[in-house]
């Protein structure tokens, strides 16, 4: 590679982060830009707006430290023949707009902005005629030269993903209409203000009544979803997504992590199957949550971290900054993704030998993008961070996890521990069932390998604090369930009873497809509601354990929405109750399938009910005690499902004949 070359990867680069992060910083601006142009539609400029900036960030940064730089070389290349090809056209037309380049930090007119396209069309040329004439240069690791022994088989995997990718997506397409619940309407919250502020994520983090001091990674990913498909469905395609993401990172996990436990290839579809054929991770495919996001990327980090301990790679430094990337994009999705700056500097650590033989390159690296880390994370403790707030979740309510988190650390007993260990065991007898008896073969006397297992330990200890939140979202696990499927999988090829292993495989399976259906098919969960509904109250506390399977919330609140669509007349009034994260649900709500003519208010006090005929309805956590004191005033009559129809005793009192008074 030439010093030509370098100083023109190095200009460019620089050229496309400084032109993402101006878009960025005022996507209105480039919005408006795009549309100037007079070529597409307000729905297209509205991606193009969304999507541009983010690949001109990521391309630069690909050009600078030359990661999947040839992707990133096409893409652009690609981008700058289509700009210029947009701005001929715009002279041709005799328009006079700004080109939008650099977002709102400069106007640029049309001719300038051909003169520079040209000059860094030229020089992307050149690039891509140095990749040309270089060829494609052999990139395996040590880890991607197969043996006879250690052959992927590719055909059953693909047949493996498209099968639970089909079964991901007929349990979207069934579930497509129900309500979505409980932080999806955070999200649904967050993702609006997005759209409100023109794509600008900053006024939402910075402002808790919209993003409720929660990360609003998934939300902002969410946008062109919501944009295109409606914000109940657009959510739920996020997850699906989100769980596609996971199933990707799952399958390199596998490859990597049989060669350390010594599991032939030819068990990677059942590895998939076992992971994601259970009732919790098809849920995640249409929850509208992002926790199979969160999985993916705390896989990611693992995986990212063991290549830079063993793959031999002289340019370590890409590998490394997108270590940092995914760590951060894993807290910007879920605030426990900070549990990774514990997990990957451990793994590194017991691998210090092998860094060491590195000389001081890796290590260099790793303190660098960690130090960076850390002073990201420091700010954001301070508000001094735009992308994330740290501060406002730590209200001290017994309802808030973070308080939780706190008082756990700072308070542990042996309650904790309880909760804990019988969280994780019944997530896996969900999740695995009769097949964590493959954990307990005498011939499975291969040693884990000790970073693998202390990266897993230390995400799943780190959840300990949390208590009652932990317990009541077990869904927090499914990052360390990819871990236990090596530990089952690695008994299944020890196992050397045949008879026995079909039982097991037979039992495992029929369980696995019940409970799937049970939890994603309504009909299947109506059909068993009895027993159901027993189950939920029975296992382990007041609150059933079971309250990450909402099949039966989404079926009430779809109930309790046709209700009102039944009984309101054209243009009439519901008052909707609910103190769900203060006011999460206002506004979302509307958008769950609530007939368009009704008007929704939301109250939060009772003298904001007018003494009318209205309709009164609520979700969660809705102030106690208002129906009692509202019949002073008014008298219910219930329509089912907690809401009832509200005509004023006065009125009523008016309209008495007067032979009766």
């Amino acid at each position: 590679m030439n010093r030509t070359e370098i100083i023109f990867r190095f200009i460019l680069g620089a050229i496309f982060i400084f032109s993402g992060i101006m878009k960025l910083l005022d996507p209105a601006k480039f919005y408006g830009d795009i549309q100037g142009f007079e070529m597409i539609g307000n729905q297209s400029a509205f991606l193009a707006a969304y999507i541009i900036p983010w690949l001109e960030v990521g391309c630069g940064f690909a050009f600078l430290v030359r990661c999947q730089y040839r992707g990133a070389l096409a893409i652009y290349t690609t981008l700058m023949i289509v700009f210029t090809a947009a701005l001929v056209s715009a002279l041709a037309r005799g328009l006079d707009l700004n080109c939008g380049c650099f977002g709102g930090s400069t106007d640029i007119n049309i001719p300038q902005s051909l003169t520079k396209n040209v000059l860094m069309l030229a020089g992307l040329i050149f690039l891509c005629v140095r990749e040309w004439k270089r060829g494609r240069e052999p990139e395996l690791d040590d880890d991607q030269v197969l043996s006879v022994r250690d052959e992927i088989p590719v055909g059953y995997v693909r047949a493996t993903m498209a099968a639970i990718l089909g079964i991901g997506l007929l349990a979207l397409v069934s579930n497509a209409d129900l309500p979505n619940l409980r932080n999806s309407f955070v999200y649904a919250q967050a993702a609006e203000g997005i759209i409100e502020y023109n794509l600008n994520p900053f006024p939402v983090i910075a402002d808790t009544s919209r993003s409720f001091s929660k990360p609003v990674g998934f939300a902002f990913l969410s946008v062109p979803l919501i944009y295109l498909f409606g914000l109940n469905i657009g959510l739920k395609v996020g997850s699906f997504l989100g769980t596609a993401f996971f199933l990707g990172v799952a399958y390199f996990f596998f490859v990597r992590m049989n060669r350390r436990v010594g599991i032939d290839q030819k068990f990677l579809p059942i590895e998939l199957g076992l992971l994601f054929l259970g009732p919790l991770v098809v849920y995640q495919f249409w929850s509208a949550y992002p926790d199979t996001l969160f999985a993916g990327e705390v896989l990611l980090a693992f995986v990212l971290s063991d290549k830079i301990v063993h793959d031999q790679n002289p340019k370590p430094g890409a590998l490394i900054v997108s270590l940092g990337l995914v760590i951060y994009a894993a807290i910007m999705t879920k605030l426990y993704g900070l549990i990774l700056g514990i997990a990957c500097p451990a793994y590194f650590f017991i691998h210090w030998r092998e860094l060491a033989k590195a000389k001081s390159q890796k290590l260099f690296w790793l303190v660098g993008v960690f130090a960076i880390l850390g002073a990201a994370v420091v700010l954001a403790r301070l508000g001094a961070n735009p992308t994330l707030d740290f501060n406002a979740g730590n209200t001290g309510k017994k309802s808030d996890g973070m308080a939780e988190m706190i008082e756990g650390i700072t308070n542990p007993s042996a309650h904790l521990l309880f909760l804990w260990v019988t969280t994780w065991t019944l997530t896996c007898l969900l999740s695995f069932n009769v097949s964590l008896l493959f954990l307990f073969q005498r011939s499975n006397t291969n040693r884990w390998p000790l970073a693998s297992t202390a990266f897993a330990a230390i995400f799943v200890l780190g959840l300990l604090p949390f208590g009652r939140e932990m317990m009541d979202n077990i869904r927090y696990f499914i990052p360390a369930l990819p871990f236990a499927v090596v530990g089952i999988v690695h008994g299944i090829q020890n196992m050397k009873n045949k008879n026995m292993k079909i039982g097991i495989f037979a039992f495992y399976g029929v369980t696995a497809c019940i409970l799937i259906l049970n939890y994603n098919a309504p009909l299947i969960y109506e059909a068993f509601l009895p027993y159901n509904e027993k189950v939920d109250r029975s296992v382990i506390g007041k609150q059933g354990r079971f309250d990450n399977f909402r099949m039966g919330n989404h079926l009430k609140l779809a109930r309790k929405i046709a209700l009102i669509n039944e009984n309101i007349e054209p243009s009439g009034s519901l008052y909707w109750i609910s103190r769900y994260y203060g006011s999460a649900t206002h506004g979302p709500i509307e958008r769950m399938g609530i007939r368009s003519d009704i008007k929704v208010y939301y109250p939060r006090r009772r003298s904001d009910i007018p003494d009318s005929t209205v309709y009164i309805t609520g979700y969660r956590k809705s102030k106690r005690g208002w129906k009692r004191k509202l019949e002073k005033r008014f008298n219910f009559t219930p329509l089912g499902e907690k809401s009832y129809r509200m005509v004023p005793k006065i009125i009523e009192e008016d309209s008495t004949p007067s032979k009766l008074r």
